[in-house]
Parts: structure tokens; C-alpha cells; sequence
């Protein structure tokens, strides 16, 4: 990663030489190009691009890289010092060398930078599916006199994920530890576990979760194993 960080570099090194000669000074572009890239292009995937921006404002520049503004991060050079801006950042130091650079959030016309738009942050939904009794009043272990309880314990089990349509998006089959994690965009869900194939029991209920961007809503699921105990 860093061989191909100092490569990318030593590229934007050349690109800027070549359409910039003085850094990230202004020069004239037709009207018409004013907020677009006239040249290359932001990777969607995480990856950096080298781009020639047609001049306009800081939304203007992010809208037209085509990335999400909270993921969105650019770079450009002046005096061989690269000055980066952040669109989401609190931080004001952050962008404060961009800004100065760059005053009146206005970006001048055929302005060379580096575009990335950051790795989406993972989200869906995580747990553990457990299955119970695990045990019936004879094979209950007693001491004094007392039936003591008999625990839950970790089930393979699979489960479907259903969007807000009740169109499947997802199925997983737990591991032997009963735990599982799958990758869903935000959303509402209905987490449906199914029974063996042909059997009554063991037998779970439906779970309903909303998963939110850039986290994991853990549902655990529990299995009625079917066997009664004393009561």
C-alpha cells in the first residue's frame, strides 16, 4: 500500500506539472465545464483517482466526483505541499491550508487533484442463535433434592433476511458455536429462522431489526428444542 501511496504521488507529481505549472493556479475554461471533472475520475471501490476539476465550489467538486460527501476526501498540491480537504470534518484545521488556497469556497477552473471516496462502512446484522432445553425432568441434573435448570446451548441453524418487501436479501447458516454475521444495506428486516427440514421442533420465532449505515444490529435467536420439562 505504501509503494503504490508513493507511485500515486510521484503521478499527481507529473499530472500537476503538466496541466498546472504553478500548482493550483487558475486558468480560464469554458463555461460550460464549470463544476464537472473535465478529466479522469474518482474510483467508487476506496481507490484514488487523478482528476482535473473544471473549477466552481467545494459541493460543486464533491457532487461531481460522483462519492458520498462523508466519504468524500481530496488533495492538491501547492509549493510541493499537499493540502487536503475533508467535506465532513469538524476539525477546521483540517482544511484550513485547502481553504487559504482556495478562499470564497471557490475552486479556480482546470485545477488538478486527488479524489478518494473512502470504503463504505459495513453494516447488516450479527448474533448468536441458541436452542432449549437442552434437556428433559429425567436427564436434568439434581442436586438435593432439586431439579436444577438445564441451559440453552449454542444451535446451527440457518436463517433468512427479509426486506421491508418480504423479498429475501440474505441466508446464513450459523457456525457450531451457534454465531453468525451477515452484510445488509440499512433497512428495515424480518429475521426468519428456519425449522430442519421435515421436524416440528426445534422451532424459532420471526425477529424483526433495523439496521442503520455503518453498524451491525445484533439478534439473537432462540430455539424451542420442543422437549418439557417438570414443572
Amino acid at each position: 500500500m505504501r509503494t503504490r501511496w508513493i507511485a500515486l504521488l510521484a503521478a499527481f507529481a507529473v499530472m500537476v506539472s503538466l496541466a498546472l505549472p504553478h500548482g493550483a493556479a487558475a486558468q480560464s475554461s469554458p463555461p460550460s465545464q464549470a463544476g464537472t471533472i473535465v478529466s479522469g475520475s474518482v474510483p467508487p471501490d476506496g481507490g484514488f483517482g487523478l482528476i482535473v476539476y473544471g473549477g466552481g465550489t467545494y459541493s460543486q467538486l464533491v457532487t461531481a466526483s460522483g462519492c458520498p460527501a462523508a466519504r468524500a476526501v481530496f488533495w492538491v498540491t501547492q509549493g510541493g505541499t499537499f493540502l487536503v480537504y475533508v467535506p465532513t470534518t469538524a476539525v477546521g484545521a483540517v482544511n484550513a491550508g485547502f481553504q487559504a488556497a482556495f478562499p470564497n469556497d471557490s475552486i479556480p477552473a482546470n485545477t488538478a487533484l486527488i479524489g478518494r471516496c473512502t470504503p463504505a462502512a459495513e453494516s447488516g446484522i450479527d448474533g448468536l442463535v441458541t436452542v432449549g432445553p437442552s434437556c428433559g425432568p429425567v436427564a436434568m441434573p439434581q442436586q438435593g433434592g432439586a431439579l436444577l435448570p438445564c441451559p440453552d446451548k449454542p444451535y446451527q441453524a440457518t436463517l433468512v433476511f427479509l426486506d421491508s418487501q418480504g423479498r429475501e436479501q440474505a441466508r446464513v447458516t450459523t457456525g457450531t458455536d451457534g454465531r453468525y454475521r451477515v452484510t445488509l444495506a440499512a433497512g428495515r428486516y424480518t429475521v426468519l429462522p428456519l425449522n430442519p427440514p421435515g421436524q416440528q421442533f426445534p422451532r424459532a420465532s420471526t425477529t424483526e431489526a433495523t439496521v442503520t449505515s455503518g453498524s451491525f444490529t445484533t439478534v439473537n435467536v432462540s430455539y424451542d428444542s420442543g422437549i418439557r420439562t417438570a414443572q
